[in-house]
């Protein structure tokens, strides 16, 4: 029925279930929890300004060598 308002752009049941588990258990907020782990990315702020200070150094820098 979702799928028939919503196309294809719903949740699987799976996540839904998931979902109502979880705010049923008292969860409040929709944000992602921190979690322990390896970062998603390596772009923080750190990486990024030394990529630009070693490129501004020497434009001819390729990706291999960063």
């Amino acid at each position: 029925m979702l799928e028939k308002a919503f196309n294809k752009s719903v949740s699987s049941k799976p996540c839904a279930y998931e979902w109502y588990k979880v705010f049923k258990e008292g969860r409040q907020i929709v944000e992602d929890m921190l979690r322990s782990g390896r970062r998603s990315s390596s772009s923080t702020e750190l990486n990024i300004d030394a990529v630009k200070e070693i490129v501004l150094k020497n434009c001819q820098t390729s990706l291999l060598e960063l």
